[in-house]
């Protein structure tokens, strides 16, 4: 019996140095780290302002590779959902939210799940500064915030949440700068870029090759025009659209491209304007602006695809085919007023553009020439560059396993 009462008083003297403890140690816990990355801002920004690629870097799957996600609501900036599943008690169950995101500065996400606390946030912020180097850095700082209030458990658990959510922190920044350091470095801050809906149509097809250096391939370009035009006109076709190149293959020194024409069987409209069509086309390109392409802002975000009525049978030579141009999802830069040696940085950078935002490439880039092609190579021009990519918001395509 003196035992069990020793016991006793032994036992309420740690319950108690439990309590006074407990009610000095902080409600409140903050732990944060912060690693630097070359790459843009803007990239930056888009790669966390969103789940597409959040097991990419964050360390749930490395505590459960079987980690199940599913993302919910809108794909990027606030009110974007992650919900995660795991057997492993070490990852739980719960939701990552965002709930504030200014752009290239702050992202805010509330977390609910099991974990001890309250008011669970993760708040990343972006910090551009010139690096040691001279050059342009990012810094990046996730910082990880919990209240405990009153919950004595929930206090002692934060003495340990430096190792725990800090060393998650610290591993996840450091896989951020690891996949960055995958995708194109290219700021595509200045661009005006919409994620639209491409429809197919009618083309006269032609591959063709040179050299990598702007005035060749302008050459080659101008060259294939030429040859497409005349098989129109001898085909007794409208050209409905403005020149289009599409890139096959960019190497090191040769490019190899298609240039493509849209065209369409003449309508009893344009048969009796075929004098003032006839002086179009003398005059090349002319007057294949932005207004003429055929339906580009069909190019809506959403829009259906519509099918393309086939052409006659046509004579034309081996090297030249009638196709269907590519129809669907696609990202696009409107490029107004600069030089065509500059189309690959543009490119490139809606590649950045689609790594970051977790879009999946679906085919070959290509830009509609929207001005005259002529023998002189332009000091600058308006473009329309795309990108394809997999419909995003196909069935299927908001699920990550």
């Amino acid at each position: 019996m003196t035992r069990f009462i020793e016991f006793v008083i032994a036992f309420l003297m740690v319950v108690a140095l439990f309590v006074i403890v407990g009610v000095f140690l902080p409600s409140h816990r903050h732990v944060e780290h912060t690693v630097e990355t070359n790459h843009p801002i803007r990239q930056v920004y888009d790669f966390l302002n969103g789940f597409q690629r959040f097991k990419d870097w964050n360390q749930m799957r490395a505590h459960d590779p079987r980690v199940q996600y599913t993302i919910e609501g809108p794909r990027r900036g606030e009110g974007a959902r992650l919900r995660y599943n795991s057997w492993d008690k070490r990852v739980g169950k719960g939701t990552w939210t965002i709930t504030r995101s200014d752009e290239d500065a702050a992202i805010r996400i509330d977390v609910d799940n099991d974990d001890y606390g309250t008011d669970k946030t993760y708040q990343i912020d972006l910090e551009e500064k010139i690096g040691s180097t001279s050059v342009a850095v990012v810094n990046i700082t996730m910082g990880y915030d919990v209240d405990y209030g009153w919950n004595l458990f929930g206090r002692y658990a934060g003495l340990y949440l430096s190792r725990n959510i800090g060393d998650d922190i610290e591993a996840g920044l450091n896989n951020i700068v690891d996949v960055l350091a995958t995708m194109p470095n290219f700021d595509y801050s200045y661009l005006d870029i919409a994620e639209v809906t491409v429809q197919p149509m009618n083309v006269l097809h032609l591959e063709t090759k040179s050299k990598r250096v702007i005035m060749e391939v302008y050459g080659a370009l101008l060259m294939a025009s030429r040859e497409l035009i005349k098989q129109a006109e001898q085909n007794d076709l409208e050209i409905t659209g403005p020149v289009r190149l599409v890139t096959i293959n960019f190497g090191d020194s040769e490019y190899k491209f298609a240039v493509e024409l849209p065209v369409g069987e003449k309508s009893a409209a344009s048969n009796d304007d075929v004098a003032e069509e006839a002086a179009d086309e003398e005059a090349g390109m002319d007057g294949m602006d932005e207004e003429s392409v055929a339906p580009d802002d069909a190019l809506m975000a959403g829009m259906a695809i519509e099918p393309v009525a086939p052409l006659p049978e046509l004579d034309l030579p081996e090297n030249i085919t009638a196709q269907v141009s590519y129809g669907g999802r696609a990202i696009r830069a409107n490029v107004e007023g600069d030089s065509p040696a500059r189309l690959n940085i543009v490119r490139e950078s809606l590649r950045s553009y689609a790594m970051a935002n977790g879009l999946t490439a679906n085919g070959y880039p290509f830009e509609d020439y929207l001005q005259e092609i002529t023998d002189v190579i332009p000091e600058f021009g308006d473009y329309k560059v795309y990108w394809p990519i997999v419909d995003p918001d196909a069935a299927g395509a908001q699920q990550s396993q």
